[in-house]
């Protein structure tokens, strides 16, 4: 979304069958607003969203018995008089198994899936039990991952 001197915060609500987003003017005439029904579960690519690929992923954990078809959306901004457009891809969501993996000095047993996101490459999602998203790396490029660095659990947090 372009800058805009009167802008923000951007906001966006993510429900089961919409996704929502409002830049937050406080013009109403520079308000720009943007609504996309959804038909199945969706993840955020761009901008990374932990909370958003973490939940496609339990998606997978959910179904292990092979692919779940998913919305993958990308925000873009096309051009200056267009500053927000969220391009939506069907994309594929695979559950992999369990592999341990470490995290700030602790071995963790995460559940690992690929994300599918053509035309964007694959990618690999590692959630610890309860989904939170501890690491993500490009199928094609193993020795780089974006990694969580700080992991503590507190309380009895348990998915809805």
């Amino acid at each position: 979304m372009e800058w805009q001197s009167d802008s923000g915060p951007l906001s966006r609500t993510l429900s089961p069958t919409e996704l929502y987003c409002e830049s937050g003017a406080r013009d109403p005439k520079h308000m720009i607003v943007e609504r996309v029904p959804m038909t199945r579960p969706y993840a955020f690519l761009w901008p990374i969203s932990p909370f958003s690929l973490g939940s496609i992923a339990q998606t997978a954990v959910q179904h292990p018995q092979g692919d779940v078809e998913i919305t993958a959306v990308v925000a873009e901004e096309p051009s200056p008089t267009n500053p927000m457009c969220f391009v939506s891809h069907i994309a594929s969501v695979r559950y992999l198994g369990q592999e341990a993996i470490a995290v700030d000095g602790q071995t963790i047993l995460a559940n690992k899936t690929s994300l599918d996101p053509f035309p964007y490459p694959q990618v690999i999602l590692w959630t610890d039990p309860r989904g939170l998203l501890l690491a993500v790396q490009r199928a094609t490029l193993p020795g780089l991952r974006l990694e969580l660095v700080k992991y503590r659990v507190e309380g009895n947090f348990t998915r809805p």
